[in-house]
C-alpha cells in the first residue's frame, strides 16, 4: 500500500469533504467505518440515531469481532485508502502500525454545529435541536476502554492537523494535497510496510 489515512474529526469538521478530495483527485479508495456499524445495526434490525446508540453499535460490533473495523483496510489490495473515520485509539494504533497517519480536521464546536445545522442533508447525524444538545452528544463518544469510541483521543494521535475553521473546501483539499505530496515525494517518511 502506497499510502493510508485515516481522517479523524469531530462531525462538521470537515471529514466527508476531505475523503471525497482524496478519492476524486488522488485515487484513493474511501472506507467507512460508520457504514460498518449502519449495516450491522440493519442486520440486527437496530436504528442507532445519535452518538450514545451509535457507539453502543460499535462495542457491539467489537464484541462480534475485535478486528472489524480494521480488517477491511489490512485486507485491502488498495493502492491508497483512507479510513473516514477510526474512532477508537486500538483501530488508530493498528492502521499506524500497519504504516498508515492520522489526518486530524478540528473547528471549535459552534462552528461545527453551525456547519451541521446549515447541511442537513447529512446522513448519520442527530440534527440537534440546540448548542447544548449538540454539546452534550459529543461526549457519548468517551469512554474508558481504548476498544471504544474516542474521537477526541485519536485527534491527540493525527500526525497531521488541519484547523479547517475559516478555510474553504478548496483551502482544506490544497492542505490534503501538501500532505499527500510531501509524503510521496519522501518515501522514508512515510513508514510504510508491505504485509504478506
Amino acid at each position: 500500500m502506497e499510502l493510508l489515512f485515516d481522517l479523524i474529526g469531530h462531525p462538521g469538521a470537515g471529514k466527508s469533504e476531505a475523503c471525497k478530495h482524496l478519492e476524486q483527485q488522488w485515487g484513493f479508495k474511501v472506507y467507512s467505518p460508520s457504514s460498518l456499524i449502519r449495516n450491522f445495526a440493519n442486520n440486527k434490525g437496530l436504528t442507532p440515531k445519535g452518538r450514545e446508540a451509535f457507539s453502543e453499535c460499535h462495542r457491539l460490533v467489537i464484541e462480534e469481532d475485535p478486528l472489524a473495523f480494521v480488517r477491511p483496510i489490512l485486507g485491502s489490495e488498495a493502492l491508497r485508502l483512507c479510513a473516514d473515520g477510526l474512532r477508537s485509539p486500538v483501530d488508530a494504533w493498528q492502521l499506524k502500525d500497519f504504516g498508515g497517519h492520522i489526518i486530524a480536521l478540528v473547528a471549535s464546536q459552534e462552528i461545527r454545529y453551525d456547519r451541521i445545522i446549515q447541511d442537513r442533508t447529512r446522513s448519520g447525524t442527530r440534527l440537534p435541536i440546540s448548542f447544548d444538545d449538540f454539546r452534550t452528544d459529543e461526549t457519548a463518544d468517551i469512554h474508558d476502554d481504548p476498544r471504544l469510541t474516542h474521537t477526541q483521543t485519536v485527534i491527540g494521535m493525527a500526525d497531521f492537523t488541519i484547523n479547517t475553521e475559516g478555510l474553504s473546501t478548496s483551502d482544506v483539499a490544497c492542505e490534503l494535497d501538501t500532505i499527500v505530496l510531501d509524503l510521496l515525494e519522501d518515501p522514508k517518511d512515510r513508514k510504510l510496510t508491505s504485509r504478506a
